[in-house]
């Protein structure tokens, strides 16, 4: 179950937004919402007079707790109850540690996304979070619509690896009451498979997560051919009605992280839905 979700806000419209989905999500889940601001480090350590930097970190908490306090008071928020946290410094590879002391079940981020900059939501501190957190993390453009989780589009390369990756996602989706689909995008190149190749894949993977009718399974993965994986995304969902795009990602320390890093990142960045990444 999903009894905590951890969002880091900046206070702006798009950690707004994250909020208003974390809210409903919470709502769904009866889970507790925890609120997560990242001190900049450059502020809290600019004074060289030690008495003088502890009275500006003083000031800059007051600061942030005024602004937690009327960020709090949106409408959407209401009847609901919210723990604000400040953190300090502002270092996202220190969001999995405070996801972990807390033991949250998952980290929801808003962002600016393809267009943003700056900010401590920007992209490069999304796309950070995604390589170091090992809970699920589902990020949410400032621009995306409202936001639903009835249908989660899993994308995925079936490989064996990511065994792992479908069984927390098929958990996640009996969780939201969610329809689970599977892609699977063909791409030129090296990686590039038959019908059968794909079939027999496809077998392998769900025979090894204890599929009890792997051939039904099959039978339910949409298949697309693109030059890229996000471009598949891409085409697969202006035809279908797709709320989440979920991905498998390889955490920061396995070997083969930047070639899933750079996927994952790159579907982050571009989709306009909603994005979960998974750990394998």
């Amino acid at each position: 179950m999903m009894k905590k979700i951890l969002i880091p806000v900046d206070f702006s419209s798009a950690s707004r937004k994250a909020v208003t989905v974390g809210v409903a999500l919470a709502r769904q889940l009866d889970a507790k919402l925890i609120l997560a601001h990242m001190l900049d480090q450059n502020v809290t350590t600019s004074s060289h007079n030690e008495i003088e930097r502890i009275n500006h970190n003083e000031h800059t908490s007051k600061e942030i707790a005024e602004k937690f306090k009327q960020f709090c008071k949106d409408p959407a928020f209401a009847g609901f109850i919210i723990e604000p946290l400040i953190q300090n410094p502002h270092d996202f590879e220190r969001i999995a540690h405070l996801a972990n002391d807390l033991q949250c079940d998952f980290l929801l981020m808003g962002t600016k996304g393809k267009k943003g900059s700056g900010g401590s939501l920007s992209t490069n501190n999304t796309a950070q979070a995604i390589a170091e957190v090992d809970i699920p993390v589902l990020v949410i453009k400032e621009n995306s619509l409202q936001f639903a989780c009835s249908k989660i589009l899993f994308v995925n390369n079936f490989d064996t690896e990511s065994v792992s990756a479908y069984l927390r996602i098929k958990k996640i989706a009996n969780i939201l009451g969610s329809t689970l689909d599977h892609l699977y995008v063909n791409t030129p190149g090296t990686g590039f498979k038959s019908t059968a190749e794909v079939d027999a894949l496809l077998f392998n993977f769900f025979q090894k997560s204890g599929e009890e009718y792997p051939i039904q399974a099959i039978k339910k993965v949409h298949r697309i051919s693109d030059y890229s994986i996000a471009d598949g995304i891409q085409s697969h969902s202006q035809l279908n009605a797709i709320d989440i795009i979920a991905i498998p990602t390889h955490a920061k320390r396995h070997p083969k992280e930047q070639l899933s890093k750079s996927i994952s990142e790159a579907i982050a960045y571009q989709a306009i839905k909603p994005v979960l990444t998974l750990h394998i």
